[in-house]
């Protein structure tokens, strides 16, 4: 280092020494600290240092990164938050936008790191705030195969009801047309004003449709293809598009054209926002403005 700092002063080139770190890259043996010593300035050789934005460990295993990488990307998610409330807020296109955001202070220098996401508790760092970020933004996540995704959307555990919908998740993804907005995200999770779900969440004791007298649990099925409330809504739908809608064909119906996909997103929105509103009611709170 004294002959880097020597051809340095020859360039006339200066070392800031009071800013100079050190990191043993020692892999998995053991290291218990040390010195160096540059032009007679002792330099405290250290476990990590931040080279070009990214952090560097001794053992290369990237997790001081990766851990950052998540604080910062999770910061990010927290003031896209505000600006992107689930009723009302920016529209799906922008929403891509503020979301790559948070995506590219995330993955910044993934290149040098990305092995490092072989190890689980690394990659469920990521995930989480990832999650986050689709959650806002309602976005499709393409960093892996078509083929992978699509086996591991079949084999997952969760997401029953979104899986019957979305039999081709590629196809979803891939779509040029179509915005996917807080209510028809509701209904396509089974997440929102449903009795069974706000049951299943401690909200409620019951499971059964307020808006019919059929004894049937509130499910996204029922509510639009079978509750009588909602039926006429249906029937329009079905005049408006010349064909008939169910559950099993739903999706690829919306994904023929954009015009299916804004009747169809249409007839979802309405008939959820009549649900919200009518669960606020019952609630004793004012519904919402959007």
């Amino acid at each position: 280092m004294d002959s880097i700092a020597g051809w340095m002063r020859g360039a006339e080139l200066e070392l800031a020494l009071q800013k100079t770190e050190a990191v043993m890259i020692k892999g998995r043996r053991q290291w218990r600290g040390g010195q160096m010593q540059i032009a007679g300035v002792p330099i405290e050789i250290g476990r990590e240092a931040k080279y070009l934005g990214v952090w560097v460990d001794s053992s290369l295993g990237f997790k001081k990164h990766i851990t950052e990488a998540g604080k910062r990307a999770e910061k990010s998610v927290n003031a896209l938050s505000r600006l992107m409330p689930n009723i009302g807020g920016l529209r799906m296109a922008k929403r891509k936008i503020m979301g790559a955001a948070a995506q590219s202070i995330m993955l910044y220098g993934a290149e040098v790191w990305v092995p490092a996401l072989e190890t689980d508790s690394y990659r469920r760092i990521l995930e989480t705030v990832q999650r986050r970020i689709m959650l806002r933004v309602v976005a499709a996540y393409k960093t892996i195969s078509g083929e992978a995704v699509q086996r591991r959307w079949e084999s997952g555990e969760g997401g029953a009801w979104t899986r019957r919908l979305i039999k081709d998740v590629k196809k979803w993804a891939t779509r040029s047309h179509g915005e996917v907005g807080y209510r028809l995200s509701q209904w396509m999770t089974g997440h929102g004003s449903f009795g069974a779900y706000r049951r299943r969440i401690g909200k409620s004791e019951e499971a059964e449709c307020f808006h019919c007298d059929r004894d049937q649990d509130d499910t996204p099925e029922h509510t639009l293809f079978r509750c009588p409330a909602f039926l006429g809504r249906r029937d329009r739908v079905e005049r408006d598009l010349r064909r008939v809608v169910h559950v099993d064909n739903i999706v690829d119906v919306m994904l023929e054209g954009e015009r299916n996909w804004r009747v169809i997103a249409e007839w979802v929105e309405q008939v959820m926002k009549t649900k919200e509103e009518e669960e606020w009611r019952k609630e004793g709170r004012p519904p919402p403005i959007v």
